[in-house]
This record gives C-alpha cells, structure tokens and sequence, in this order.
C-alpha cells in the first residue's frame, strides 16, 4: 500500500496580487471612478449656540403643540396690549371732545356709552345691545344668541311679519363690512341654485 504525501495547499492570492496601499498604485483616496475626484457630502451643520429643542423641524414636529401654545400665548399678549392702547386713545380722544363741547357750549358727538364709532360700539367694534330696543322700527331686540371674529347675531321679533328672527350686525370696519357682502353674494347664490330650499340653507329677508 502506497503512502500519498498531502501536497502543500496553493495560496490562491500570489504575492504580487495581494493588497497593497491606495499610494502604491497612484490612487488617491478621493479619487472616484475613471479618477474623477468625487465630493464628500455636506451636511447642515446646527446653529451655534442654538439649543437642539429650539431646531426647525423639532418646533414643528415633537414640539407642535407647545409651539401652537407660545403662537396663541404672543397673540394674546399683542392683542391685550393693541386693546389697552386703543382704550387709551379713546378716552383720551374723548376727553377731548368733551373738553372742547365745554369750552364751546355744544352738545358732543358722543351718541352712546362705548368707545367706538361715536359711542355705538365697544373696544372691539361691535354694536352694544340694549333689550327691547327697536331697530328700524320694525325689529324688537331681545337678545345676543351667538357672537364671532366678525360680528354678531341677535334675536328680535319681526313686528312686520310677527316672526322671530336672526339679525346678524358686523363690526364697524371696512374689513368686516367687505367680508359681510362677500357672505351674502355667497348665501344668494346658494339661495339661487336651491329654489326649494332642500339643503336648509336659510333665506335672509333683508339686509340694512
């Protein structure tokens, strides 16, 4: 029986194909395909001296809500402070008036108790309601029912019709005003396209 030798096992990588430096062979470590130079990526770096909590895409993520809350808390505050200086100028504009109506001996443009629009309405423009008064004669005011950024809605009795009804009387500003006609285009259109009313959308009687 015949003895076999196990024969040397054969390194399948030579020497000369073995791994060597990326400087032996004339290749830079930037160097890309074709020995293009290919760009390292950039990336944002964060604000100096910003907090991580205080980033972009944090306020508007994980913090929403807290952001939604100092939103509402700035508008608050900007708003008190744009009431109280509007308060300010009206007593002071009416302390004026009512200075130079003394001086003058003449009666003063103030028709009612409020701020604005020669006394008819508050700090915020709206119409002050008083019971039981009667608006041209034909509506008996019994009550505010609803109130919003634009105005608000009372109800009266209709001594015309005998019927109760929803009067709602914007805020004296042209802004309001543009935006009330701008309702009723709307409501009539509406009104136009549903004759028997099938969607409830209401009618209004009048408008003054």
């Amino acid at each position: 029986m015949q003895h076999m030798q196990p024969s040397p096992v054969r390194n399948p990588y030579p020497p000369q194909m073995g791994m060597m430096p990326a400087g032996s062979l004339g290749i830079s470590a930037g160097a890309g395909i074709g020995g293009m130079e290919m760009q390292q990526p950039s990336y944002l770096q964060p604000m100096p001296g910003r907090l991580p909590t205080d980033r972009p895409i944090v306020k508007l993520s994980v913090s929403l809500i807290d952001t939604y809350k100092e939103i509402n808390r700035v508008y608050y505050r900007e708003r008190e402070a744009r009431r109280a200086a509007r308060q300010a100028a009206a007593q002071q504009q009416q302390q004026q008036q009512q200075a130079e109506a003394s001086s003058s001996n003449q009666p003063s443009n103030q028709l009612g108790p409020g701020t604005q629009n020669n006394g008819w309405d508050d700090d915020n423009f709206d119409y002050i309601i008083t019971p039981n008064e009667v608006i041209l004669d034909r509506y008996i005011v019994h009550k505010r029912i609803g109130k919003g950024s634009f105005g608000q809605v009372i109800q009266a009795f209709d001594k015309k019709t005998n019927k109760e009804v929803a009067i709602k009387i914007i805020k004296s500003k042209r802004p309001f005003l543009m935006q009330a006609r701008t309702e009723i285009e709307l409501l009539t259109l509406l009104n136009n396209n549903d004759p028997e009313d099938q969607n409830n959308i209401g009618e209004p009687c009048c408008r003054f």
